[in-house]
């Protein structure tokens, strides 16, 4: 074992007793040549029942060399490595329990200088101040949606559907000018253009525009303006 910048310093411990506290590990480690403990963490272990064991994260801040640790080392580091069973003895000599020794993969939680009874104070404050923000978010949601403004949450519906949305038959751009000629099913004067040549005065063909207009608006509404004036000019072209 070498010391670099990527050497394992961090160890897993799935299973530890309970009443083991980071004094009892301290010394476990430090009395059995392992190594100098920098912090231990415990937390709960979800797979453990009537909760006799805990689980432990222990961070070295220097390991000791000799046979017995380099053994420790390239187990735990070993690709696929079950860890190292690790036999703890108390001060008698006798052995009391096996630690499971693991490489840690996790990030190690940084370092604090405040105690428990701090850390529940100000996980405490971060939760009222969290409260205090939902409480005017929703307040403001309120207040928007009551004066209209977009954006609203409860505005953010997506199952909205449009009853006015067209259809794909309505999305027809070709014109039918048969169907615009004709209002309430009602046809509209046929005029009869063979009689007209190239030669026909232009005051004559003003004329049939502005009868055809007047036809299509005096069967209903008609269409609009522009409608009348394509289907006038379509005919008038045709003269």
């Amino acid at each position: 074992m070498t010391t670099s910048s990527t050497e394992i310093k961090s160890l897993y411990i799935p299973y530890i007793r309970t009443e083991r506290d980071a004094d009892f590990v301290t010394e476990i480690f430090e009395s059995h040549g392992i190594g100098i403990v920098e912090r231990v963490d415990f937390f709960e272990n979800t797979q453990v029942e009537n909760g006799w064991a805990k689980s432990a994260f222990v961070h070295l801040s220097k390991w000791f060399y000799n046979d017995f640790t380099n053994d420790i080392y390239n187990s735990i580091s070993a690709q696929g490595g079950g860890g190292w069973k690790f036999q703890v003895y108390n001060p008698y000599g006798e052995p009391i329990e096996f630690w499971n020794l693991r490489q840690m993969t996790s990030p190690k939680i940084p370092d604090t200088q405040l105690n428990i009874h701090q850390l529940a104070a100000k996980m405490a404050d971060m939760q009222r101040e969290i409260d205090e923000l939902n409480e005017i978010i929703s307040s403001r949601n309120d207040e928007d949606c009551d004066r209209g403004l977009p954006l609203c949450m409860t505005d953010l519906n997506t199952d909205y559907v449009d009853d006015d949305a067209m259809s794909i038959s309505e999305l027809d751009t070709d014109y039918d000018y048969d169907a615009m000629m004709h209002v309430d099913n009602e046809p509209t004067t046929v005029y009869d253009l063979t009689s007209y040549t190239d030669d026909t005065p232009g005051i004559y063909l003003d004329q049939i525009r502005k009868d055809v207009e007047d036809e299509i608006g005096s069967n209903g509404s008609g269409g609009s303006v522009e409608a009348r004036r394509l289907v006038s000019a379509d005919i008038c072209g045709n003269i």
